[in-house]
């Protein structure tokens, strides 16, 4: 096991490595950000598909700030991100303190391992490296607050009362912290079994937690006049049990590995990981290393992904990995809390958790650069299309790239954009087709931009009317047909 000091250290170097390749500059309003932003401009704080005002408050608050300057929304991104992995470490000190037989400096060192994993894991970038998906953090930086006010309850009733504030603001800031209830629900268990508390006392927290959550689901039907909001309430009640099994494994697969272009490797990748994780608890087991602490993590991150079963995950692209934000709070304690329990040589530890602190700084860094691409495309693409728009009469694009590589560009709200950026007249604009583009073999992140610029084809269609053609030398791109 590492030493406090060397702990520090590699937390340290976690947060240069964090701000370094998660940094603002170059990424761009990407995805449905046009959509919701410029209504958020308006003082609209409410989303047309789910009930977030929170969040959408924060958009306010970056729109008066920052107004159309990408830097300011991705900067907001990053600070949450770093306040999230600032109070998981409190939050893993509490847990531990409480349920764990460790020494204080182990159990500090374990909770600034897992901190130093947060920051880095590579499977929920799409919360930091896309506007809108913050939320996820945002999320769990109330589930954070309100968990850690919650471990003070013995201590006033005024925590208590904190806590269950925190929760109420994060149910209004995204879904996927529904498990803070269920999760109550495991302390107070752990609370009777383990720690010996009078259960009928104790049992007064996660009814209340319960009770609350019962009222803000009613709350919310009566506002949305749905429950699931319009991308999960159609898959809600129709119970599709095989549907749901397998995106249940698409999340479980996905929080271990990459996204693949072959389903086929990837189901082969996962069954590697299902192996090795087997192998590895029979191990746990059988040196008797299993306590609350161990079967709270495990409990809270496997329920942390029922709130996203209907939607799932996609295994092709990083797209839907906010998803993955919330459940990373518990796996990546749960990584090292095993690392450590296994009581291995501190050389072995150190080389194991570098290992997979690489193995996931590779793939972040990856998620940044594709993000700083696209971003990079679509602001070529909104001052091409806005300029030729405000010059000429009507505009027609061709073959719009509304993805890079699995980073959504213009799914929504791409005319939205156009109004929002440069007061454009989207009435002339006209889009014949869109298409995903995909990286060469001769893929070259520095001089892509000046080629992207290049391969716009401009023709002049009579009237004063543009046709604008998006065609990249295949040598750098090539596109799905």
């Amino acid at each position: 096991m590492l030493s406090l000091k060397q702990a520090w250290i590699v937390l340290l170097l976690s947060i240069i490595a964090t701000v370094c390749i998660y940094h603002p500059g170059g990424l761009y309003f990407l995805n449905d950000d046009m959509l919701h932003i410029p209504q958020v401009a308006k003082g609209i704080i409410w989303q047309h598909h789910a009930l977030r005002p929170v969040h959408d408050l924060l958009l306010q608050m970056d729109t008066r700030l920052w107004n159309h300057d990408p830097f300011g929304y991705h900067l907001t991104a990053l600070l949450l991100h770093l306040v999230c992995a600032g109070l998981l470490f409190p939050f893993i000190v509490l847990l531990l303190s409480r349920y764990a037989t460790m020494e204080k400096e182990k159990i500090q060192v374990v909770a600034l391992m897992s901190t130093a994993l947060f920051l880095v894991y590579a499977f929920h970038s799409e919360a930091v490296l896309w506007i809108l998906g913050r939320t996820a953090s945002l999320c769990v930086l109330f589930f954070l607050l309100s968990g850690i006010a919650y471990f003070y309850k013995e201590k006033g009733i005024h925590y208590f009362i904190l806590s269950l504030i925190c929760f109420y603001i994060s149910l209004y800031t995204y879904e996927a912290v529904w498990v803070a209830p269920f999760f109550v629900g495991l302390l107070y268990i752990a609370d009777v079994y383990y720690l010996h508390k009078p259960w009928k006392k104790e049992l007064v927290w996660p009814l209340v937690y319960c009770m609350a959550f019962i009222v803000q689901l009613f709350l919310r039907v009566q506002a949305m006049g749905e429950l699931g909001g319009t991308y999960g309430n159609e898959r809600l009640f129709n119970f599709n049990i095989s549907m749901l099994f397998l995106n249940y494994n698409r999340l479980l697969a996905r929080s271990f590995l990459p996204p693949m272009k072959s389903v086929m490797v990837f189901v082969a990748c996962f069954g590697v990981v299902v192996i090795v994780l087997f192998i590895l608890l029979r191990r746990f087991v059988k040196l008797k290393r299993v306590d609350p602490v161990f079967l709270l993590l495990s409990a809270g991150y496997l329920l942390s992904l029922l709130p996203v079963i209907t939607l799932g995950i996609d295994t092709h692209d990083t797209e839907s990995e906010r998803y993955l934000y919330l459940p990373s709070v518990f796996l990546c304690t749960w990584i090292v809390y095993v690392l450590v329990r296994f009581s291995l040589r501190r050389a072995y530890v150190m080389g194991i958790f570098l290992l997979l602190l690489g193995y996931n700084f590779f793939f972040t860094f990856s998620n940044c650069r594709d993000y700083r691409v696209a971003s990079s495309m679509a602001a070529v693409v909104y001052q091409q299309v806005g300029a030729k728009a405000a010059k000429n009469g009507s505009t027609r694009l061709i073959h719009l790239p509304y993805q890079f590589k699995g980073v959504p560009m213009f799914r929504l709200g791409f005319k939205e954009g156009l109004y929002w950026l440069g007061q454009t007249d989207t009435g002339k604009i006209t889009v014949r087709d869109t298409t995903e583009v995909f990286p060469g073999p001769a893929y070259n992140r520095e001089i892509w931009k000046s080629h992207f610029y290049s391969s716009i084809n401009e023709m002049q269609t009579g009237n004063g009317n543009t046709q604008l053609e998006f065609r990249p030398d295949t040598t750098y791109f090539s596109f799905a047909e």
